[in-house]
């Protein structure tokens, strides 16, 4: 009995353990997409101001670059116990800071020189590069 008892308890235990760790991995699964449903956010709004020049389209943007640094942070602390995770994101940090630089970019030469300057920049492909990047390491 007393052996029919711990091993029905270790099972209890392992079961509970591996729901933790599926729990865990969905986390950080749910909060690597929110970090890019984030960045699409940010270029959604960057998008349609350069198309309208209409600041209302702004207000993704901005939601959606202060959400990207969150959702930023919220995962680096989920997965600081897993060194190729922090090494994926460490290897994302810069491509981020590059497609903002981007979007920031195409907000500013908008704001300044008009339509035709925002547009030729979205038109380059340097953002949508930078994009495929992240999708791939978020997707890792």
């Amino acid at each position: 009995m007393l052996i029919l008892g711990a091993v029905i308890f270790d099972g209890v235990r392992r079961a509970r353990d591996s729901a933790a760790l599926v729990a865990h991995t969905r986390d950080v699964i749910d909060r690597a997409q929110a970090m890019f449903s984030s960045l699409q956010d940010a270029e959604t709004g960057e998008r349609g101001y350069v198309i309208t020049a209409d600041s209302a389209y702004l207000e993704p943007y901005h939601r959606g670059v202060e959400m990207l640094s969150t959702d930023a942070a919220v995962l680096r602390a989920l997965i600081r116990d897993n060194l190729a995770q922090r090494a994926r994101l460490d290897s994302l940090d810069p491509i981020l800071r590059a497609r903002l630089a981007t979007l920031a970019a195409g907000v500013a030469s908008r704001r300044a020189i008009g339509f035709d300057s925002a547009a030729s920049a979205v038109r380059s492909g340097h953002g949508k590069v930078l994009l495929d990047s992240i999708r791939t390491i978020v997707g890792d």
